[in-house]
């Protein structure tokens, strides 16, 4: 009978330790692997042309991708991409709203839930971006938003998709960032 509960017991263990170990595996090849690794500066203009047109402006108007920043993923999705892209002219934007309230907007202008998630920039400073406008400057004249998405957390913003036009110098923004 002792030895029925001590196979029972070892069989247990071993599944345990068994399951233990491949999930153990499975993390370190998730962390370490070669899909989840940060990039700087390694953006083509095609590969930033989803901005572009989510922002309802067209692609061919990239000149040259400034920089570019893309950290690797945190096991429960947190991750920050950036972009800074010069572009041939932001004259033709349309600085209205379309009939879901979704279009370019003054950031100095800016209320509610829009502000909450401009306000998620000062967080990504951790990351020692220099070339990324800080949160004040963003809240300024010079600077308009289009809200590609934002996701909240109750009423709080946790990750955002914006992207950011400073027509002044013909630079366009973007910032896909998740907590986590």
């Amino acid at each position: 009978r002792v030895s029925r509960v001590l196979k029972v017991a070892i069989f247990s263990w071993g599944i345990f330790s068994l399951i233990s170990v491949i999930l153990f595996a499975g993390y370190l090849v998730y962390v370490v692997g070669p899909g989840n690794a940060e990039s700087r500066n390694t953006a083509s203009p095609r590969d930033v042309r989803f901005v572009m047109n989510g922002c309802k402006l067209r692609e061919d108007q990239i000149k040259e991708v400034i920089s570019s920043y893309q950290s690797g993923r945190s096991f429960f999705g947190g991750h920050l991409e950036m972009h800074a892209i010069r572009v041939s002219s932001l004259e033709q934007l349309e600085f209205t709203l379309d009939e879901y309230a979704i279009g370019w907007e003054r950031c100095d202008q800016v209320k509610g839930v829009l502000a909450e998630a401009i306000s998620l920039v000062s967080r990504i400073e951790i990351y020692g971006i220099p070339w990324f406008p800080e949160l004040d400057e963003i809240r300024s004249e010079q600077f308009f938003v289009y809200p590609n998405s934002i996701y909240c957390s109750g009423t709080k913003p946790s990750a955002v998709r914006l992207t950011f036009a400073k027509p002044t110098e013909e630079i366009i923004y973007f910032l896909d960032y998740k907590e986590g």
